[in-house]
């Protein structure tokens, strides 16, 4: 049954950093956009900016993939799948722990008000408070001993 809950977490990890992607890419456009019709159009900044949007977009990316293969290999038993699975939500922890960091440095800044004003930070505040719960429900299901012996770990 702790099999089922933990293929479902996977997919919705999965369908959280399909919506980071998305909300990212968007954003990108949204700025460049901005950028490129401004006086300062061209210069280092959009290189920078580029290669920082990029970066987190490919880094998405990974982590989507990542997350259906564990829910495929939570679906079908594959071994590598628990290990795989403690090593990715460790990770997401991480990540989750830092953007709920900088996201709480943004509101000592006294921006509360432009917290919730665009589409990207109002998403990017709640998948945040998504992985908070989610990761620790991961871990949680991941450390059963029933589901280490679903995947053959003794």
């Amino acid at each position: 049954m702790l099999s089922y809950v933990l293929f479902v977490l996977w997919i919705v990890v999965g369908i959280i950093f399909i919506g980071y992607f998305i909300v990212h890419s968007l954003n990108y456009l949204d700025q460049m956009d901005t950028i490129s019709g401004s006086a300062f159009g061209s210069s280092q900044w959009d290189v920078q900016m580029t290669y920082s949007y990029v970066t987190y977009m490919v880094l998405y990316l990974i982590i989507t993939v990542f997350a259906f293969l564990l829910a495929y290999g939570t679906f079908f038993k594959k071994p590598w799948a628990w290990l795989t699975g403690i090593m990715l939500s460790s990770f997401l922890g991480f990540f989750a722990y830092v953007g709920i960091q900088a996201i709480g440095i943004y509101v000592i800044m006294d921006y509360w008000d432009n917290l919730f004003s665009t589409l990207y930070s109002s998403l990017t505040f709640i998948s945040y408070i998504a992985m908070i719960i989610v990761v620790p429900c991961l871990l949680f299901v991941l450390l059963r001993p029933d589901i280490k012996a679903y995947f053959g770990k003794t």
